[in-house]
């Protein structure tokens, strides 16, 4: 019953954390072996994708607890 105004305060909170594209977008950690089966775990590239990964990680989780602490117990089990 109160869609627009909760749809405005999470629109706010979002936006403000500069957290709105992680409704929209996804990312998957990096592959630790190459197609072989060669570990690449230990190459530079590997190591700046999987720190880009965690980062990202760590914000995604920030903007579903955003959206959770937004709603009623009720909406919990939906979202």
């Amino acid at each position: 019953m109160n869609y627009d105004i909760w749809s405005l305060n999470v629109r706010f909170l979002l936006n403000n954390g500069d957290m709105a594209e992680f409704l929209i977008a996804s990312m998957f950690a990096p592959i630790e072996r190459e197609e072989h089966g060669n570990d690449v775990t230990a190459s530079e590239q590997y190591q700046e994708k999987l720190k880009t990964y965690q980062t990202w990680f760590k914000r995604d989780r920030t903007a579903r607890y955003t959206l959770l602490s937004c709603m009623y117990d009720d909406q919990l089990g939906e979202f």
